[in-house]
């Protein structure tokens, strides 16, 4: 997976994670390596609990993030959306 995510980070210009701490370092695709090759792009992190606390290995984020994102599909079709 690493070689292949490498190769299309190289293109982008926004990269955007949904890891825990360290989850993409070993494939190569933790901030300071990706900066390290294009320091224009913009890393963005998205953690639920933070980067260090007592809770920082907790998943999270992904099931609220689809449950807001079902919420809201819900919501604009009682709306009459699609």
């Amino acid at each position: 997976m690493g070689a292949i995510v490498q190769r299309l980070a190289a293109t982008v210009d926004c990269w955007w994670k949904n890891f825990q701490p360290g989850g993409l370092q070993k494939f190569g695709l933790d901030a300071d390596t990706l900066l390290d090759r294009d320091p224009r792009l913009v890393y963005c992190s998205n953690q639920r609990w933070g980067m260090a606390n007592s809770v920082v290995a907790a998943s999270g984020v992904c099931r609220h993030v689809q449950a807001e994102v079902g919420r809201s599909e819900l919501v604009a079709r009682l709306r009459g959306g699609r």
